[in-house]
Formats: C-alpha cells, structure tokens, sequence
C-alpha cells in the first residue's frame, strides 16, 4: 500500500504568529458552524454545514502533531 502525503507544521512553524492567528480563526469557525448544527435546518444544509465542520477540523488538526499510532498505521 503506498504512504499518503501528510502535511505537518514543524515546531516553528506551529509558533508563529500566522499559525496562532489562522488556528484561531478555524477554532471560531469550527464553533460557530456546530452552533449552526445545532438548529433545525433541511438536509441539504445539515450536510453542508456537517462538511465545513469536517473541514475546520481537519485544518486545525495541520498544528498537531502526529500520535504515535498515526506513525504505526503507515507503516
């Protein structure tokens, strides 16, 4: 099986101010998209709404770094 590419930040990078600031941003859009989860909306929007949840969490996820299991799986 072929290994994925994986994007990582390095230490620095994950301490730089543009990190923190983006971090943030997707930290309050991750929040205000599961607030809008939350209400009675049609399917369609629920699905849409689910995907930007999925997606804001993947993008905060780019500042951690890898679980030990995640450095087994690929092996």
């Amino acid at each position: 099986m072929s290994k994925e590419y994986e994007f990582r930040l390095t230490p620095a990078e994950r301490a730089s101010s543009t990190h923190i600031k983006y971090q943030a941003h997707f930290e309050y859009l991750l929040k205000r998209e599961r607030a809008k989860n939350d209400i009675p909306i049609s399917e369609d929007k629920t699905n849409l709404t689910r995907g930007r949840i999925s997606l804001a969490k993947e993008l905060i996820g780019l500042g951690t770094k890898p679980k030990p299991e995640d450095d087994e799986e690929q092996d």
